[in-house]
């Protein structure tokens, strides 16, 4: 597993974080949204583990306009993709929730999430991640059931919610080690004509990273 790594704060312009936290949630969302069955939750649902990764690895962006511009986001996705205003904001609600639990346990804790992959750290965020989850499938089946077109019946809400709970878990697991992980730019530059002449001299190097992207795609 990669080291994590120390981000420097390339993007300090309230604006400009605002407009790229609701960009990257706007966009994970649709995609969530549009390729969810018909009439059913979404099970790849990106942009609340893509959410809190950013807040933990750019600490800056736990900011007023940061919430702001996530929140407007998450709104903006649904209502594009034609979903009752009412039921819009329970879902809203839902996904901020688990990410605020998240932030707040995490304070509490003082876990240090940048080593994750030393001791039982990863343990004690699968704890935080959990509960967190927890704290969002609930807030949606006290919600959601009850709005206009909901896609949650509620002779079902038992079945939803473990449903929602494990979806969220799942999610966060797979998607969140990625982004505090994930090499800064000029790493990458650094590396990659190195690792592209590996590559050509060996092809079967990439095979470990395209087995893991296949076997998570069927696990979808």
């Amino acid at each position: 597993m990669l080291s994590p790594v120390n981000s420097q704060p390339l993007i300090k312009n309230p604006i400009a974080i605002f407009l790229l936290l609701a960009a990257v949630i706007f966009l994970s969302a649709s995609f969530g949204i549009y390729t969810r069955p018909l009439s059913f939750m979404a099970m790849f649902w990106l942009p609340n583990p893509l959410f809190l990764g950013l807040l933990l690895r750019f600490p800056h962006f736990q900011r007023w306009y940061g919430w702001l511009g996530a929140l407007i986001g998450y709104l903006a996705a649904d209502l594009i993709a034609g979903t009752n205003l009412f039921l819009t904001a329970a879902l809203t609600f839902a996904n901020m929730m688990n990410v605020i639990t998240a932030i707040i346990l995490l304070r509490l804790t003082q876990l240090d999430y940048n080593r994750f992959n030393h001791g039982l750290t990863f343990f004690y965020l699968f704890i935080i991640f959990g509960v967190s989850s927890c704290i969002g499938a609930i807030s949606a089946i006290l919600t959601v059931p009850y709005m206009p077109n909901s896609f949650i019946p509620l002779d079902r809400i038992q079945q939803e919610f473990i449903m929602w709970w494990t979806g969220e878990i799942q999610n966060m697991v797979m998607i969140l080690p990625i982004i505090l992980t994930w090499p800064a730019w000029q790493k990458i530059k650094d590396n990659l004509p190195a690792y592209t002449h590996k590559l050509k001299q060996s092809p079967t190097i990439a095979l470990p990273i395209l087995i893991i992207s296949l076997s998570t795609i069927a696990a979808y």
